[in-house]
C-alpha cells in the first residue's frame, strides 16, 4: 500500500522522513494553500523527488522540492556512538578556530571515520590525516594524540576557510593542496579523488547539520 502523508508545518518535516519506512522514496508538492503532501511514489505531475535511500539502506539522495529533481546533495548515514564520543571536545576545538562542529565532524568521518590510528598509504595520520610535513608545520608532535590531531588539522582548515572564503574550494585545499586550486583559478581541481572528497565532505555536513 502506498502511503501518503500531508502536514502543514515544516518543522516536522525532517523527522518525518527519518522516520519513513525503509528503502522508500520519498515524494513532494506544496498546494496552492501551502498544504505540504508526501508519498512514496510520483502520484501526478506536481510531485518532486525529495528523498531516495539505496538498496541497502545506508545513505539517502535528496532533494529540494521547489528546485528541478535533478539537484540533490547526497546524505551520508553518520555513526551515532563515534559522533557522540568524540562530539564534546569537537565542539572546543572547533569554537576555538571558529569552525561549525557539524563542518569539522565531516571533515574527521570522511578523513579517519573517527579513527585516531588511522594511516594513509600515502602516509597522513590520524583523525584528520595529517601529513608528516603539514603537522611539523602547525606544531602537532603526536598526529597520534586526538586533540593534538584535530587542533592542527582544525587550525589548517581554518586558515583555508579564510583564504578561500568557500568551504567546498578550502576542501578541496585540504585535499590536494592550497597550490592545486590556485593552479585551477581558484576552481576544484579536476581530480576526481579530491571532487569526490568535496562531495563526501559536504554530505557528511549536511547529514550532521541534521541531526544536531
Amino acid at each position: 500500500m502506498d502511503l501518503v502523508v500531508v502536514i502543514r508545518s515544516s518543522i516536522v518535516i525532517i523527522s518525518l522522513i527519518f522516520s519513513w519506512p525503509s528503502f522508500a522514496d520519498v515524494y513532494t508538492w506544496t498546494d496552492e494553500r501551502g498544504v505540504t503532501h508526501f508519498a512514496q511514489k510520483k502520484l501526478n505531475k506536481n510531485y518532486k523527488l525529495l528523498m531516495r535511500t539505496d538498496n541497502k539502506g545506508n545513505r539517502a539522495s535528496f532533494g529540494n522540492w521547489q528546485d528541478k529533481p535533478s539537484k540533490r546533495i547526497r546524505i551520508y548515514r553518520i555513526n551515532k556512538q563515534l559522533r557522540d564520543h568524540y562530539h564534546p571536545t569537537i565542539v572546543d576545538v572547533a569554537q576555538r578556530h571558529r569552525l561549525e562542529p557539524a563542518f569539522l565532524h565531516a571533515v574527521i568521518s570522511a578523513e579517519s571515520g573517527y579513527n585516531p590510528q588511522a594511516i594513509s598509504r600515502a602516509g597522513a595520520v590520524g583523525m584528520m590525516q595529517l601529513m608528516p610535513g603539514t603537522a611539523k608545520m602547525l606544531g602537532v608532535t603526536d598526529s597520534y594524540d586526538v586533540l593534538q590531531n584535530m587542533e592542527g588539522g582544525a587550525k589548517y582548515l581554518s586558515g583555508l576557510l579564510n583564504k578561500f572564503n568557500n568551504k567546498r574550494l578550502a576542501l578541496a585545499a585540504y585535499n590536494a593542496g592550497p597550490g592545486a586550486v590556485r593552479k585551477y583559478n581558484n576552481q576544484i581541481p579536476p581530480y576526481k579523488e579530491t571532487q569526490n572528497y568535496v562531495k563526501k565532505v559536504m554530505g557528511y555536513y549536511q547529514s550532521y547539520r541534521l541531526q544536531m
